[in-house]
């Protein structure tokens, strides 16, 4: 099940949560949609507050690692794009995130663009979109 996080999940998704700052405020402003597994929360997917060039842009999204390979990432994604239809949806990872890029590309993502020296540990930040129903 996918639902809207509430503050009540904000402590489960700390314990996961692998980029740096607070969901918090994100949580606070609704932004932030959690799937629970077996009852607990087990990913998490956040939306920008100020989008991406005015498009929506997913900021983060993070699974447990006791729940990860079991298509969680493809139902937090597939969930936005529900919302957000007739948009172009942009969403990035990193360059060593091999998986994630698997999954875009898997999802129809199109490659958009990078950015050098946006992470601190060096790897680039790629960036795709996908139009949804435009």
């Amino acid at each position: 099940m996918i639902r809207l996080a509430s503050v009540h999940d904000y402590q489960s998704i700390k314990t996961f949560d692998p980029f740096s700052g607070s969901r918090k405020e994100d949580v606070k402003d609704q932004r932030v949609f959690v799937c629970l597994q077996d009852g607990q929360v087990s990913g998490y997917i956040s939306m920008a507050r100020a989008e991406l060039l005015g498009r929506p842009y997913v900021q983060y999204l993070a699974v447990a690692q006791a729940f990860q390979r079991r298509g969680i990432a493809l139902r937090l994604i597939s969930h936005i794009e529900s919302r957000y239809t007739n948009k172009r949806l942009f969403i990035s990872t990193e360059s060593s995130n091999n998986i994630m890029q698997e999954l875009l590309l898997k999802l129809a993502y199109v490659p958009a663009g990078e950015i050098s020296g946006a992470n601190l540990n060096g790897t680039k930040e790629l960036f795709y979109y996908k139009d949804e129903n435009a």
